[in-house]
């Protein structure tokens, strides 16, 4: 359940409750299942401020009327690497559209972060989240990266598990937002 969209997981597992409701595994189904409806798409996105790469505060909700693909990400994560240059052709494919492209990084070390910024020579908005612990990933329930969202202009989940960048599918998730998008 944990690693499916949201819509395939919740029709799984509501087959599951309804033909086995006396299960020893339903309780554990349950808690996943209740914990994947936080991030479903139409639920609000969590809030959250981070510092930039100029200390300055980003939150979220300053992207409120935009699309938001959200990378989760840190500077020792060879998939992460990997994904930059496709990155860099997602964001110029989109760059006349209201459309932020928000890089978090979970990197322990702010130097680390810096750093990978530096040599990937990123482009998009920056924060910084230390660690995996921190509120923000732990809120988007981040146990592996590269993770990536979709948020909606009106800051409502459109996607918990878009395609990334190196997959062609992810321009249609993107453009998906604008239509679902008030």
């Amino acid at each position: 359940l944990k690693f499916l969209d949201f819509e395939v997981a919740e029709g799984y597992y509501l087959d599951f409750k309804k033909n086995y409701p006396e299960s020893d595994y339903l309780a554990n189904l349950t808690t996943v299942y209740e914990k994947g409806l936080v991030l479903a798409s139409g639920q609000m996105a969590p809030g959250f401020t981070l510092k930039n790469e100029n200390g300055e505060e980003v939150s979220l909700s300053d992207f409120k009327g935009k699309v938001v693909y959200m990378d989760f990400w840190a500077s020792w994560c060879g998939p992460c690497r990997a994904e930059m240059p496709y990155s860099k052709k997602l964001k110029a494919a989109f760059e006349d559209k209201d459309v932020v492209f928000l890089y978090v990084s979970i990197d322990d070390s702010e130097d680390a972060w810096r750093k990978g910024m530096e040599d990937l020579g990123m482009e998009g908005i920056h924060a910084w989240a230390q660690g995996f612990k921190h509120e923000v990933p732990q809120s988007y329930q981040v146990e592996g990266i590269p993770a990536y969202f979709l948020i909606n202009r009106d800051g409502t989940i459109n996607n918990s598990r878009p395609a990334r960048p190196s997959n062609e599918m992810v321009y249609e998730h993107i453009e998906s937002a604008f239509a679902k998008s008030p």
